[in-house]
Parts: structure tokens; C-alpha cells; sequence
């Protein structure tokens, strides 16, 4: 062959593919295209605390007592000693797990207890759970009962001997003889944690 025929075949295949790729937009083919819309239920919450809806109600009148101790007289607290209230959870309806947390909301006691700490503990139908940022008492779907007893307790932790202090001056005062002790009760949805 000679240079001529080369660069002619060379031209001719060229073209060829151009016009291929230009032609190949337009051979036809059969295509459907289906739309469709995904349904998924969504799943009920309807949870009450002490007869109350909780979507509504956000105060919640807990009846505190105190915890029998040989080492405190009936109906008063002292450091070491303990409350603890109980309520009703009723969660008919609703249709996820829970969880179940409380915590005293001890920054309104400064003024009064200086730096006292407080601990809750919640517990469900006895499940005897400490709440940590990691676990809560966890009411898992399908229990076999909607009506859950929570119950409560508050404890005056015996601190150190600097803690001693102020909290001695505040079973001498005669001006304070009660505490209010302002507590969170928190229902909430329960997610497991993926690891």
C-alpha cells in the first residue's frame, strides 16, 4: 500500500466513527420509566405520666416521703439519707421503647445548700437502675403491661469535711426547715446506640 491509500483508509475510519457516534444517539430502544412513592407508618406516641398527657402537662405535683433510716427521724432528710415519690407510667398507644430518665435540678439549691450534692435514682417496676449518660431504665416495646410504676428517690450525699460544714449550718438554721427540690422526670424515645 501505498502513503496515499493509508491516509485515504485512515480518513475513512475516521469518519466512520464520528458518524457512528453521532448515528448511535439515534438507534430507538424500548424503555419504561415507574415512579413510586414509599408509605411507611408512623408510630404512635402517647405517653402519660400520672394521669397527665405529657404533650401537655409539663408540671408534674410528685408526693415525696422519706425513706425509713434508723439513723434520721420519720419525714425529715439529712446527709446520707433519702426521699423517693411514685408515679404512674401509662404508655397505652404508644408504640416505640422508652426510656426513662430523672435528674434534680440542684443549680437553683446553691444559695441555700452552698455545694451539697444530690443524686436521683429512677426505677422501673423495680428494675433497679442507676441513670448515667450511658443507660437508663428502659421500658422495652412490647412489655407486657402499659402501666409502668416509676418510682423516684432522691439521696443527700454524705460528702467531705469541707461539705461537713455548710451542710451542718443548714441543720442549725432556723430559718431554713424545708427544701424544695425541683426533679425532671424525662420520657423519651429509646435508640440504640450503633457502635
Amino acid at each position: 500500500m501505498n502513503k496515499k491509500t493509508i491516509i485515504s483508509v485512515m480518513v475513512v475510519a475516521m469518519l466512520v466513527t464520528v458518524s457512528l457516534y453521532f448515528v448511535g444517539g439515534t438507534y430507538a430502544r424500548y424503555t419504561d420509566k415507574l415512579t413510586g412513592t414509599a408509605t411507611a407508618n408512623i408510630a404512635k406516641w402517647a405517653v402519660k405520666v400520672g394521669g397527665q398527657d405529657a404533650s401537655t402537662s409539663k408540671t408534674l405535683n410528685l408526693s415525696f416521703t422519706t425513706d425509713k433510716s434508723e439513723f434520721v427521724t420519720d419525714g425529715k432528710i439529712a446527709p446520707g439519707s433519702s426521699i423517693s415519690a411514685e408515679v404512674v407510667l401509662d404508655l397505652t398507644g404508644t408504640e416505640v421503647a422508652v426510656d426513662v430518665l430523672g435528674k434534680i435540678e440542684t443549680d437553683s439549691l446553691a444559695d441555700i445548700i452552698g455545694t451539697s450534692e444530690f443524686t436521683t435514682k429512677i426505677t422501673v417496676d423495680g428494675n433497679d437502675l442507676q441513670e448515667t449518660a450511658q443507660s437508663a431504665p428502659t421500658i422495652a416495646l412490647g412489655a407486657i403491661s402499659n402501666e409502668h410504676k416509676v418510682k423516684i428517690t432522691i439521696t443527700w450525699d454524705n460528702q467531705d469535711d469541707v461539705q461537713s460544714v455548710s451542710d451542718t449550718a443548714l441543720g442549725r438554721s432556723e430559718e431554713t426547715t424545708s427544701l424544695e427540690l425541683p426533679v425532671t422526670l424525662t420520657v423519651q424515645q429509646h435508640i440504640a446506640k450503633t457502635v
